[in-house]
């Protein structure tokens, strides 16, 4: 009886958990703008991890905007005046998965003080405005909706920037 009652009392502990951190957003660094819901311009499309997934290396995705706190991003800033962009529901940050190629992954993964998730974008917010990969120190790949697809669902990746407005998003 009383292993019966530890997991019940560790599965309600659990789910207080996950419902805790997707209603209240993670303490954020001076200078943190929270709330922030990040959108392509082009397809109107929200960014949010797949399938609200918590899980380390989950894609992040385009779906319907819908103001729910798994759409919802904290930009801070960093030192070398990059950004770092934290999911509120999760509480990982915007991470690319690889180098400055196109094609490169992005997904969320725990924060710390890696190139992968340091961001370029503008100063003042709401902005429109690119959102520029500093990966290994480089300013050459941006956040890049695959072929400006329209479709829900679709995974982000990093591209050669260009003028395309599968690369230019309202941040705000």
């Amino acid at each position: 009886m009383f292993r019966r009652l530890s997991a019940v009392l560790l599965m309600v502990a659990a789910m207080v958990a996950a419902l805790t951190m997707a209603t209240i957003a993670p303490a954020g660094a001076a200078g943190a703008s929270s709330g922030l819901e990040i959108r392509n311009t082009g397809s109107q499309l929200c960014l949010q991890p797949i399938d609200n997934s918590f899980e380390l290396g989950a894609a992040i995705v385009q779906e319907p905007c819908n103001g729910t706190v798994i759409q919802a991003w904290t930009r801070t800033f960093n030192s070398d005046f990059t950004n770092r962009f934290v999911n509120q529901g999760t509480g990982l940050c915007l991470d690319a998965r690889g180098g400055a190629t196109n094609g490169t992954p992005v997904q969320q993964w725990t924060c710390d003080s890696i190139s992968n998730e340091k961001w370029a974008a503008a100063n003042s917010l709401p902005a429109v405005t690119q959102i520029v990969s500093r990966v290994s120190n480089t300013t050459s790949h941006c956040l890049d909706d695959p072929n400006g697809s329209t479709e829900p669902r679709t995974a982000m990746q990093t591209f050669k920037c260009n003028t395309t407005s599968a690369q230019v998003w309202f941040v705000g």
